[in-house]
Protein backbone atom coordinates (compact mmCIF):
# COMPACT_ATOMS: atom_id res chain seq x y z
CA UNK A 1 0.00 0.00 0.00
CA UNK A 2 2.49 2.44 0.90
CA UNK A 3 4.26 1.70 -2.56
CA UNK A 4 1.26 2.35 -4.58
CA UNK A 5 1.14 5.45 -2.85
CA UNK A 6 3.90 6.76 -4.24
CA UNK A 7 2.80 6.18 -7.77
CA UNK A 8 2.23 10.39 -8.57
CA UNK A 9 -2.02 10.95 -9.40
CA UNK A 10 -2.33 11.94 -12.90
CA UNK A 11 -5.61 13.80 -14.09
CA UNK A 12 -7.52 12.97 -16.89
CA UNK A 13 -6.00 15.88 -19.51
CA UNK A 14 -2.99 13.61 -19.19
CA UNK A 15 -4.31 11.16 -20.69
CA UNK A 16 -3.26 10.08 -24.07
CA UNK A 17 -7.05 10.39 -26.16
CA UNK A 18 -5.42 7.70 -28.79
CA UNK A 19 -4.35 4.98 -25.85
CA UNK A 20 -8.08 5.78 -24.79
CA UNK A 21 -9.25 4.70 -28.52
CA UNK A 22 -6.80 1.88 -28.86
CA UNK A 23 -8.32 0.57 -25.61
CA UNK A 24 -11.67 0.53 -26.94
CA UNK A 25 -10.39 -1.12 -30.08
CA UNK A 26 -8.05 -3.90 -28.36
CA UNK A 27 -11.84 -4.79 -26.53
CA UNK A 28 -13.79 -4.73 -29.71
CA UNK A 29 -11.19 -7.27 -30.97
CA UNK A 30 -11.23 -9.36 -28.38
CA UNK A 31 -15.26 -9.51 -28.52
CA UNK A 32 -14.78 -10.27 -31.90
CA UNK A 33 -12.79 -12.96 -31.25
CA UNK A 34 -14.89 -14.78 -28.81
CA UNK A 35 -17.95 -14.10 -31.01
CA UNK A 36 -16.44 -16.09 -33.71
CA UNK A 37 -15.64 -18.79 -31.12
CA UNK A 38 -19.21 -19.31 -29.83
CA UNK A 39 -21.95 -21.23 -31.04
CA UNK A 40 -24.61 -18.87 -31.83
CA UNK A 41 -28.13 -20.72 -31.98
CA UNK A 42 -31.34 -19.90 -32.98
CA UNK A 43 -32.09 -20.07 -29.07
CA UNK A 44 -30.63 -16.31 -28.52
CA UNK A 45 -28.77 -17.29 -25.99
CA UNK A 46 -24.52 -16.55 -24.98
CA UNK A 47 -22.00 -18.79 -23.28
CA UNK A 48 -21.18 -17.42 -20.07
CA UNK A 49 -17.33 -16.52 -21.81
CA UNK A 50 -19.04 -14.21 -24.20
CA UNK A 51 -21.52 -12.37 -21.64
CA UNK A 52 -18.03 -11.54 -19.82
CA UNK A 53 -16.77 -10.50 -22.98
CA UNK A 54 -19.57 -8.34 -23.80
CA UNK A 55 -19.12 -6.84 -19.91
CA UNK A 56 -15.93 -6.43 -20.46
CA UNK A 57 -16.54 -4.62 -23.48
CA UNK A 58 -19.03 -2.36 -21.89
CA UNK A 59 -16.83 -1.10 -19.04
CA UNK A 60 -14.25 -0.05 -21.44
CA UNK A 61 -16.46 1.74 -23.56
CA UNK A 62 -17.07 3.80 -20.40
CA UNK A 63 -13.45 4.37 -19.94
CA UNK A 64 -12.85 5.30 -22.89
CA UNK A 65 -15.94 7.94 -23.87
CA UNK A 66 -15.26 9.58 -19.98
CA UNK A 67 -11.46 10.03 -21.33
CA UNK A 68 -12.90 11.54 -24.31
CA UNK A 69 -14.70 13.60 -21.89
CA UNK A 70 -12.16 14.88 -19.44
CA UNK A 71 -13.39 12.67 -16.77
CA UNK A 72 -12.08 9.96 -16.09
CA UNK A 73 -11.30 8.45 -12.83
CA UNK A 74 -10.01 5.64 -11.55
CA UNK A 75 -12.20 2.97 -10.11
CA UNK A 76 -15.08 1.02 -11.57
CA UNK A 77 -18.05 2.31 -9.89
CA UNK A 78 -16.34 5.90 -9.65
CA UNK A 79 -16.43 5.57 -13.36
CA UNK A 80 -20.02 4.41 -13.38
CA UNK A 81 -21.12 7.27 -11.28
CA UNK A 82 -19.45 9.85 -13.14
CA UNK A 83 -21.71 8.67 -16.56
CA UNK A 84 -24.56 8.11 -14.79
CA UNK A 85 -24.24 12.19 -14.06
CA UNK A 86 -23.43 13.54 -17.59
CA UNK A 87 -25.83 15.45 -19.27
CA UNK A 88 -24.39 15.98 -22.71
CA UNK A 89 -25.64 16.62 -25.91
CA UNK A 90 -22.81 15.24 -28.07
CA UNK A 91 -22.50 11.43 -28.44
CA UNK A 92 -22.52 8.52 -30.74
CA UNK A 93 -24.82 6.20 -28.81
CA UNK A 94 -28.10 5.25 -30.12
CA UNK A 95 -29.75 6.01 -26.22
CA UNK A 96 -27.22 7.40 -23.84
CA UNK A 97 -29.87 6.39 -21.17
CA UNK A 98 -29.58 2.90 -22.43
CA UNK A 99 -25.36 2.96 -22.43
CA UNK A 100 -25.66 4.46 -19.15
CA UNK A 101 -27.91 1.23 -17.70
CA UNK A 102 -25.17 -1.36 -19.69
CA UNK A 103 -22.61 0.39 -17.98
CA UNK A 104 -24.17 0.13 -14.60
CA UNK A 105 -24.98 -3.52 -14.99
CA UNK A 106 -21.29 -4.33 -15.99
CA UNK A 107 -20.08 -2.83 -12.92
CA UNK A 108 -22.15 -4.44 -10.62
CA UNK A 109 -21.15 -7.46 -12.32
CA UNK A 110 -17.52 -6.68 -12.54
CA UNK A 111 -17.70 -5.77 -8.56
CA UNK A 112 -19.39 -9.12 -7.90
CA UNK A 113 -22.78 -7.26 -6.42
CA UNK A 114 -24.02 -9.55 -9.27
CA UNK A 115 -22.94 -13.16 -10.28
CA UNK A 116 -24.07 -12.73 -13.80
CA UNK A 117 -24.39 -10.37 -16.69
CA UNK A 118 -27.55 -10.80 -18.26
CA UNK A 119 -26.71 -10.81 -21.97
CA UNK A 120 -28.03 -12.53 -25.41
CA UNK A 121 -27.35 -12.31 -28.54
CA UNK A 122 -30.01 -9.02 -29.36
CA UNK A 123 -27.39 -7.31 -26.29
CA UNK A 124 -24.24 -8.63 -27.83
CA UNK A 125 -25.45 -6.78 -31.35
CA UNK A 126 -26.11 -3.36 -29.62
CA UNK A 127 -23.15 -3.73 -27.56
CA UNK A 128 -21.14 -4.02 -31.06
CA UNK A 129 -23.42 -1.14 -32.22
CA UNK A 130 -22.26 1.04 -29.52
CA UNK A 131 -18.96 -0.08 -29.98
CA UNK A 132 -18.43 0.82 -33.29
CA UNK A 133 -20.47 3.66 -33.22
CA UNK A 134 -18.15 5.62 -30.10
CA UNK A 135 -15.15 3.95 -31.89
CA UNK A 136 -16.07 5.91 -34.77
CA UNK A 137 -17.09 8.71 -32.89
CA UNK A 138 -13.66 8.75 -31.57
CA UNK A 139 -11.54 8.10 -34.39
CA UNK A 140 -12.95 11.61 -35.88
CA UNK A 141 -11.76 13.69 -32.78
CA UNK A 142 -8.45 12.22 -33.15
CA UNK A 143 -8.24 12.93 -36.92
CA UNK A 144 -10.00 15.92 -37.68
CA UNK A 145 -12.02 13.78 -40.66
CA UNK A 146 -14.67 11.49 -40.18
CA UNK A 147 -13.80 8.46 -41.40
CA UNK A 148 -9.88 8.79 -41.42
CA UNK A 149 -7.22 7.64 -39.10
CA UNK A 150 -5.22 9.93 -37.50
CA UNK A 151 -2.17 11.43 -39.46
CA UNK A 152 1.19 8.66 -38.33
CA UNK A 153 4.76 9.79 -38.77
CA UNK A 154 6.52 7.79 -41.15
CA UNK A 155 9.12 6.53 -38.34
CA UNK A 156 6.53 5.33 -36.12
CA UNK A 157 4.82 3.29 -39.01
CA UNK A 158 8.10 2.02 -40.27
CA UNK A 159 8.76 0.78 -35.91
CA UNK A 160 5.03 -1.54 -36.47
CA UNK A 161 6.35 -2.67 -39.65
CA UNK A 162 9.74 -4.27 -38.46
CA UNK A 163 8.41 -5.70 -35.36
CA UNK A 164 5.79 -7.73 -38.02
CA UNK A 165 8.85 -8.35 -40.39
CA UNK A 166 11.20 -9.65 -36.89
CA UNK A 167 7.95 -11.75 -35.67
CA UNK A 168 7.76 -13.46 -39.18
CA UNK A 169 11.14 -13.93 -39.66
CA UNK A 170 13.54 -11.35 -42.59
CA UNK A 171 14.22 -14.54 -44.43
CA UNK A 172 10.98 -16.50 -44.10
CA UNK A 173 8.65 -13.61 -45.24
CA UNK A 174 10.16 -12.54 -47.65
CA UNK A 175 7.02 -13.47 -49.90
CA UNK A 176 5.00 -10.47 -48.14
CA UNK A 177 7.52 -7.44 -48.37
CA UNK A 178 5.64 -6.03 -51.43
CA UNK A 179 2.60 -6.29 -49.66
CA UNK A 180 3.83 -5.32 -46.33
CA UNK A 181 5.89 -2.20 -48.38
CA UNK A 182 1.93 -1.07 -50.09
CA UNK A 183 0.42 -1.19 -46.43
CA UNK A 184 3.52 0.75 -45.04
CA UNK A 185 2.91 4.09 -47.24
CA UNK A 186 -0.75 4.00 -45.83
CA UNK A 187 -0.78 2.78 -42.10
CA UNK A 188 0.74 1.08 -39.38
CA UNK A 189 0.12 -2.64 -38.83
CA UNK A 190 -1.82 -1.73 -35.49
CA UNK A 191 -4.56 0.71 -37.62
CA UNK A 192 -3.90 -1.76 -40.58
CA UNK A 193 -5.78 -4.36 -38.21
CA UNK A 194 -8.42 -1.99 -36.28
CA UNK A 195 -9.74 -1.39 -40.09
CA UNK A 196 -9.86 -5.03 -40.66
CA UNK A 197 -11.47 -5.28 -37.46
CA UNK A 198 -14.09 -1.93 -37.94
CA UNK A 199 -15.54 -3.47 -41.40
CA UNK A 200 -15.79 -7.13 -39.99
CA UNK A 201 -17.99 -5.74 -36.72
CA UNK A 202 -20.30 -3.71 -38.85
CA UNK A 203 -21.37 -6.26 -40.78
CA UNK A 204 -21.53 -9.00 -37.57
CA UNK A 205 -23.64 -6.21 -35.63
CA UNK A 206 -26.36 -6.58 -38.26
CA UNK A 207 -26.06 -9.94 -38.85
CA UNK A 208 -26.62 -10.86 -35.46
CA UNK A 209 -29.80 -8.53 -35.14
CA UNK A 210 -31.62 -10.01 -38.08
CA UNK A 211 -30.27 -13.64 -37.38
CA UNK A 212 -28.60 -14.08 -41.07
CA UNK A 213 -25.55 -13.70 -42.39
CA UNK A 214 -25.21 -10.94 -44.57
CA UNK A 215 -23.08 -10.38 -47.53
CA UNK A 216 -19.21 -9.23 -46.58
CA UNK A 217 -16.33 -8.33 -48.42
CA UNK A 218 -14.07 -10.78 -46.61
CA UNK A 219 -11.32 -10.08 -49.55
CA UNK A 220 -11.24 -6.06 -48.44
CA UNK A 221 -11.40 -7.16 -45.49
CA UNK A 222 -8.75 -9.45 -45.19
CA UNK A 223 -6.43 -7.42 -47.05
CA UNK A 224 -5.39 -5.22 -44.82
CA UNK A 225 -4.33 -7.81 -42.16
CA UNK A 226 -0.37 -8.39 -41.73
CA UNK A 227 -0.68 -11.71 -42.62
CA UNK A 228 -3.46 -14.02 -43.90
CA UNK A 229 -2.94 -17.86 -43.23
CA UNK A 230 -5.95 -19.42 -44.59
CA UNK A 231 -8.25 -19.02 -47.44
CA UNK A 232 -11.06 -16.66 -47.50
CA UNK A 233 -14.26 -18.64 -46.43
CA UNK A 234 -16.55 -17.12 -44.24
CA UNK A 235 -16.82 -14.40 -40.96
CA UNK A 236 -15.64 -16.61 -38.60
CA UNK A 237 -12.34 -17.50 -39.98
CA UNK A 238 -11.83 -13.95 -41.08
CA UNK A 239 -12.37 -12.99 -36.90
CA UNK A 240 -9.87 -15.67 -36.07
CA UNK A 241 -7.60 -14.24 -38.50
CA UNK A 242 -8.42 -10.59 -37.66
CA UNK A 243 -7.44 -12.06 -33.19
CA UNK A 244 -4.19 -14.16 -34.75
CA UNK A 245 -2.82 -10.72 -36.00
CA UNK A 246 -3.68 -8.79 -33.12
CA UNK A 247 -2.14 -11.25 -30.86
CA UNK A 248 1.19 -11.68 -32.97
CA UNK A 249 2.01 -8.03 -34.01
CA UNK A 250 -0.31 -5.34 -31.60
CA UNK A 251 -0.93 -7.18 -27.73
CA UNK A 252 2.94 -6.96 -26.65
CA UNK A 253 4.03 -3.31 -28.77
CA UNK A 254 3.39 0.22 -28.37
CA UNK A 255 3.69 0.49 -32.11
Amino acid sequence: HETLSMIPKFTAAEIPLEDAWRLLANRMIELLECTALSDLGSERTVSPALAYRTAKLYLDMATSFLAFQGSFEAGYRRRAEILNELTIAEHPFASLEMFKRCVKDATLFKVGVHRFFSCNLDAVASAISDAQRLWAWELSKLSGTPGMFPKQAIARKLRGWAYVVRQCGWHRSWRQWPRWAALASRVSPRYAVYRAASGLLVAMSEALKCCEQREVDIVEIRSWLPMVRQKPSDWRTTANEIAWNYHQFLEWTTA
